[in-house]
């Protein structure tokens, strides 16, 4: 059994490695608006209860100027079940001029019928 467990938590943490590469663009919550270079990729990382069923979900992601790549959840710091964990947001900027991401925080099969989200971010993007 607790074997099983170290593979668990190895296999947990090498995945959660390979999710930033060193170009990526962090998200910057005191900056009103962020800006990017084509090909750049765009990070952003929010808190989330993934073991509840909250996570963040785009709402627009800044088509046709930004694309979705992913999204991935980091492990939590410390042990327990249903703990605050880090979500990893990752978008393209794909062509040049203005755009905004929108996320939606909640339950996503919630949200797909329409439930108000529980929080929401606006990430306006200027693309060069």
């Amino acid at each position: 059994m607790m074997c099983l467990v170290r593979l668990f938590l190895f296999l947990a943490i090498l995945s959660s490695s390979v999710l930033l590469e060193a170009d990526d663009v962090a998200y910057n919550a005191n900056s009103p608006s962020q800006s990017l270079k084509v090909g750049d990729t765009f990070t952003i990382k929010l808190d989330a209860l993934p073991g509840a069923g909250y996570g963040w979900q785009p709402s627009t992601s800044g088509r046709p100027n930004m694309k979705y790549i992913s999204v991935n959840t980091l492990p939590m710091q410390t042990a327990g079940v249903g703990g605050k964990q880090t979500m990893v947001l990752r978008f393209l900027a794909t062509a040049t001029g203005e755009a905004t991401i929108s996320l939606a925080y909640g339950r996503p099969w919630l949200l797909k019928k329409g439930e108000k989200p529980e929080k929401t971010l606006a990430v306006k993007i200027l693309v060069r």
